[in-house]
C-alpha cells in the first residue's frame, strides 16, 4: 500500500488525536479520497503493533462493501475472516470484515459471540448509529468512524458517542490536485414538491418524493437531458423509489440505450457481471436506488 500525501496526512492526524486520549474519532474525508486504502493501512500498523496481538473488527452496512473491502484487503495482503450471511466464518485472523446487518442477527440469535477486538472501525458512521449498533460499539475500547457525511440520523448529536472529529482534506483541495474531477450541475427548477412532508430528519419522505419524480412526463425528461448533456457517456442514476428506478431504466432501454437495475436485493454475482459489462461499454446506463 501506498498512500496518497493526503491520505497519509489524514491518518497522521487520526493518530495525533488518539494521542490526545480520544477514544471515539470519526475520520472525515470527501467521497473518491480513498477512505479503503486508508482503513487497509490503519488495520495493517494495528495489526503489526504489541508483537502481533492487536485485534481489529470492520463493520459495514452494506454487503457489497464488504466484498469490495476484503477483495482490497486480499491485494493488499492482509490477512481476514469475513462474517457476513452465506460466507462460512472464519474467525482464527486477528482482522474480520463484518457485515452489521449479520453480525446483529447472529448475536440476538446466539449463533455468533461477540467478536473481541482492540480496535473497531466503523465505515459509514452515520448509516451505523442507531442505539442499539451504539450500544454494540461501545463495548470496544477504541472506536474509528470513517465517513464523508458525518451527519446523524433525525439531528442527533455525534457527540453522544464521537470524542473528535478529524478532518485535514476538502473536495476543493481534491478537486484542485485533480484527484477528483470538476462537477457540474444541472437542474430544473419547476419540480413542486410543496405537497410533501418533511421527516424527522428534516428531509423529504422518500416513500412520498417517489410517488411525485415518478411520472411520465418527468421520467422523459430525465431521458431527453441526459441525451442532450451526456450522451454515450457511463451513466449511473440514483431514483426516487425501486418503481421510479424501473421506469427509468424502462425508458432508456426503450429509446436504445442499453440499461440495467440494480437494488438491494440483486445478487451479487449478477450485480459483478453488470459492472463488468459497464466496464467493456456493453451498458450505458445503471440505474439504481440509494
Amino acid at each position: 500500500m501506498i498512500l496518497r500525501e493526503y491520505q497519509q496526512i489524514q491518518n497522521d492526524a487520526l493518530r495525533a488525536s488518539a494521542m490526545k486520549g480520544n477514544k471515539r474519532i470519526i475520520s472525515c474525508a470527501p467521497t473518491g479520497s480513498g477512505k479503503s486504502i486508508m482503513i487497509g493501512e490503519l488495520v495493517s500498523s494495528l495489526l503489526e503493533k504489541k508483537h502481533g496481538t492487536q485485534r481489529v473488527v470492520v463493520v459495514l452496512p452494506r454487503r457489497s462493501l464488504v466484498k469490495q473491502l476484503s477483495d482490497s484487503f486480499s491485494g493488499w495482503g492482509i490477512s481476514h475472516g469475513v462474517v457476513m450471511s452465506g460466507v462460512k466464518p472464519f474467525l482464527m485472523p486477528r482482522c474480520q470484515i463484518v457485515s452489521i446487518d449479520t453480525y446483529t442477527a447472529r448475536l440476538v440469535s446466539g449463533s455468533l459471540k461477540f467478536i473481541e477486538g482492540d480496535c473497531l472501525i466503523v465505515d459509514e458512521m452515520h448509516l451505523q448509529f442507531s442505539p442499539k449498533k451504539l450500544a454494540l460499539f461501545s463495548k470496544y475500547p477504541f472506536v474509528i468512524g470513517f465517513s464523508a457525511t458525518p451527519v446523524a440520523p433525525n439531528k442527533q448529536s455525534l457527540g453522544i458517542f464521537y470524542d473528535s472529529i478529524v478532518e485535514t482534506v476538502t473536495l476543493k483541495q481534491l478537486t484542485i490536485e485533480k484527484y477528483l474531477s470538476p462537477l457540474k450541475y444541472f437542474a430544473r427548477p419547476d419540480i413542486d414538491l410543496s405537497s410533501l412532508k418533511l421527516g424527522k430528519d428534516g428531509d423529504w419522505r422518500e416513500s412520498q418524493l417517489g410517488e411525485v419524480m415518478d411520472k411520465p412526463k418527468l421520467v422523459g425528461d430525465i431521458f431527453d437531458n441526459w441525451k442532450r448533456l451526456a450522451e454515450n457517456k457511463s451513466t449511473v442514476i440514483f431514483a426516487s423509489s425501486q418503481s421510479h428506478a424501473r421506469h427509468l431504466c424502462d425508458e432508456f432501454n426503450g429509446h436504445g440505450y442499453s440499461s440495467e437495475y440494480v437494488d438491494c436485493n440483486t445478487p451479487d454475482e449478477q450485480r459483478q457481471e453488470m459492472f463488468d459489462r459497464v466496464r467493456i461499454g456493453k451498458t450505458k446506463v445503471i440505474v439504481n436506488v440509494g
